[in-house]
């Protein structure tokens, strides 16, 4: 046995889907933009909470001289990369602070 629907059953079931779909499409931006922002003020609380205080020293960084002539014929990549080495092998002096 089929069933007689009328188009305006059919139309007001469709404008009723739809209207939730909107619904919910509109709350899942909202809430998703919430908890980014929310996150965002979080780590950023707790980022100037933990970096409270916290001093950095510069030193300078002297080099054997040696060293120094061996960099000057390297390329920039390669001087970088052996200053590296120069450092973790603790080939290096610190430059005292003259005040």
């Amino acid at each position: 046995m089929i069933k007689k629907i009328e188009i305006s059953e059919v139309q007001t079931k469709l404008s009723k889907n739809l209207k939730t779909h909107k619904q919910t499409r509109k709350y899942k931006k909202i809430k998703e933009r919430l908890e980014k922002d929310t996150y965002e003020a979080n780590t950023k609380a707790r980022y100037n909470s933990e970096m409270k205080g916290l001093e950095f020293q510069y030193k300078k960084v002297i080099f054997h001289p040696e060293d120094v002539e061996k960099m000057k014929k390297m390329t920039l990549e390669e001087q970088n990369a052996y200053m590296l080495k120069l450092k973790k092998e603790g080939k290096y002096k610190i430059k005292k602070e003259e005040k």
